[in-house]
Parts: structure tokens; sequence; C-alpha cells
């Protein structure tokens, strides 16, 4: 599958028209923007996904996320679009708080590579770094253990 970049048209659709109208509604009386609050949750739980993701797993371009990973970004925004307007916790029902819940524990898995996730096809370009202030020590696989027969006439 392909990685996705989160909109806010496909986090709307998780909401009804008249929870969103609600939404803008209180949002506007706290001096903000629904569509504001929206697009910063999105911006959030993105890099909240993208931290989840394997170390093994090349990321694909900034701003997106594995396809095997939208529902649980999908009820992650929702909770956490819904709790940034103080006045709209009552839609958080149960289902809600259960997919929230399941949303963290998909994403749990992912981190701890228990989701099988498709590298993109286009991943992001790879960050050349400079290595860090640390030192290998070479050691031998197996000790050098000599005896005095082994080294007898060598001198």
């Amino acid at each position: 599958m392909a990685w996705i970049t989160p909109t806010l048209d496909l986090c709307k659709g998780r909401l009804t028209g008249p929870e969103w109208t609600a939404l803008g509604n209180a949002a506007k009386n706290s001096g903000q923007t629904a569509e504001g609050l929206a697009q910063e949750a999105i911006d959030s739980i993105v890099t909240e996904v993208r931290g989840r993701i394997p170390k093994r797993i090349r990321r694909g371009p900034d701003g997106t996320i594995p396809d095997e990973a939208t529902r649980a970004f999908l009820a992650l925004w929702v909770y956490d679009f819904i709790t940034r307007i103080p006045a709209m916790k009552s839609l958080l029902d149960d289902l809600r708080v259960k997919a929230y819940d399941n949303g963290n524990s998909t994403l749990r898995d992912m981190a701890a590579d228990k989701l099988q996730i498709v590298p993109p096809t286009d991943p992001a370009p790879q960050i050349d770094q400079a290595a860090g202030p640390f030192v290998e020590v070479a050691r031998p696989a197996q000790p050098n253990q000599m005896t005095r027969c082994d080294l007898d006439g060598l001198i």
C-alpha cells in the first residue's frame, strides 16, 4: 500500500456535519478557527505516527504516514481535535474513547515491529549526519588464550 498525506478533508470525514459545525462555533467563541485547530492536530498526530515507525523502515516524504496506520491516525486525530475545545468533550462517547485506545495500541504494535509496514515507493531522502563523539573498540570474537606450550620456541 502507499503512504498517504492526511488532509483536513480526510479527517473531517470522521465527524458528522453538525459535529463539525458545533466544533467550529465553539472554536470561534474561544477566538480560534476549527480549521486551524484541526490542522494543528493533524501535524501533531502525523509527527507521533512517524515517530513510531520502526527504524528498519525508511520513511516516506515529510508529512506522510503509512497507509496501514490510517485508522489509528484518524482515531487519535478525532480525540485530539475534540479535546482541544474544552466545551466539546461531550462529543467523546465510549466508542471514540475506545477507538483512541485501539489507535494507541496499534501504534505501540507498529513501534514494536509487530505490524507489517510496506516501505514507501518514494522514500524521503536520507540525511547524512556526522558521526557522534564516540570511539568503537574492536574486540576479537573469541579471546586469545595462549598457553606456555603454544609460545614455546618463539624466542
